[in-house]
C-alpha cells in the first residue's frame, strides 16, 4: 500500500501560492505521509525559487508524462501546466492573466480527481479580483468544486437528520459565547451559517494552522485559510504552514493507493 497522491493547486501566480508550494515540496513531514504534486507552472516556480532563495522543483512532469506515470509516482513533483508567461508579469500584481492561470490549475486538479488519478486536492489561494477580470464568475474554490463535481449542499434538514440518527446536536448558540474555552472543550465540531461567525474565532485561535475543507464532494478537498497576500508575494516572507496543514489533512482524509 503506497502513500496517497495529493494534487496541490499553485493558486494565483501573483500571490504567495508559488512560494508556499515550494516550501511544501521540501517539507519532510508532508512527504512522509503523502506524495504532493503541484498543479501549476514549472518555469514560474523556478523563477520564484531563484527570487526567494528556495530550492527549485526536482521532478517535473508534462501532461503526457503525468497520464503515464501518475499511478506509480512516489516523490514530490510538479505537473507542468505551461501556458503562462512566467517572465512577463510582476509578482504581487494580480490580473486577468493570473486569474485565468489559477483557475486552469483548479480545473486540471478537479479533472484528475474525477479520473481517480489523485486521492485528494489541496488548494493554494486564488484572488477574486483576478478571477473576475478573467471573466470567471465563481465566488471561490468551493463553488468551482461543487459545480464541477456535481455536489449537493444540504443545510436546512441537517440538524433534524443528525438528531434522528442519534447524534447529539446542540443549538442554535449565540456566536459571542459559542467559542469560549469551556464550550470548545465540550464539543467536537461547530456548524456556522455565516462566514464571519466561523472565521473570526477560527483565525483568532489558529491563524497559521487553520484549514478549509469542502464537505459533500466525491473526493477530499482542502485549502489554505488565507488569501493571496500580494503585499508579501515572492519576498521569502510567506508562512506556508497553512498549506502544509491542508495537505496533511487531505492525506488523512484520502484513501491510500493500493
Amino acid at each position: 500500500m503506497s502513500k496517497p497522491l495529493i494534487a496541490v493547486t499553485m493558486g494565483d501566480p501573483a500571490g504567495v501560492g508559488p512560494e508556499i508550494c515550494l516550501q511544501l515540496l521540501a517539507n519532510e513531514a508532508v512527504n512522509a505521509v503523502c506524495t504532493p504534486v503541484i498543479f501549476g507552472d514549472a518555469r514560474l516556480l523556478s523563477r520564484c525559487a531563484r527570487q526567494t532563495g528556495m530550492p527549485a522543483p526536482k521532478r517535473i512532469l508534462s501532461e503526457i508524462e503525468w497520464d503515464d506515470q501518475c499511478g506509480t509516482l512516489t516523490e514530490p513533483a510538479v505537473l507542468d501546466l505551461f501556458g503562462f508567461d512566467a517572465d512577463d508579469f510582476s509578482p504581487g500584481i494580480v490580473s486577468a492573466r493570473t486569474g485565468a492561470a489559477g483557475f486552469r490549475y483548479v480545473e486540471k486538479s478537479i479533472a484528475a480527481a474525477l479520473a481517480h488519478q489523485v486521492a485528494a486536492v489541496a488548494t493554494a489561494p486564488l484572488n477574486k479580483e483576478a478571477l473576475h477580470a478573467a471573466g470567471i464568475t465563481y465566488p471561490g474554490h468551493t463553488e468551482m468544486f461543487a459545480e464541477k463535481m456535481a455536489a449537493e449542499t444540504i443545510i436546512q434538514p441537517a440538524i433534524l437528520a443528525a438528531r434522528a440518527k442519534g447524534h447529539l446536536v446542540e443549538g442554535p448558540l449565540p456566536p459571542d459565547t459559542a467559542f469560549i474555552p469551556a464550550k470548545r472543550r465540550s464539543v467536537d465540531a461547530y456548524i456556522c451559517l455565516y462566514h464571519d461567525q466561523a472565521l473570526i474565532p477560527l483565525k483568532a485561535l489558529a491563524f497559521d494552522t487553520a484549514v478549509n475543507t469542502t464537505l459533500g464532494l466525491p473526493v477530499p478537498r482542502t485549502s489554505v485559510d488565507h488569501g493571496t497576500a500580494c503585499d508579501i508575494a515572492w519576498q521569502g516572507k510567506a508562512n506556508g504552514q497553512s498549506l502544509v496543514e491542508a495537505v496533511l489533512l487531505a492525506a488523512k482524509m484520502a484513501s491510500p493507493r493500493m
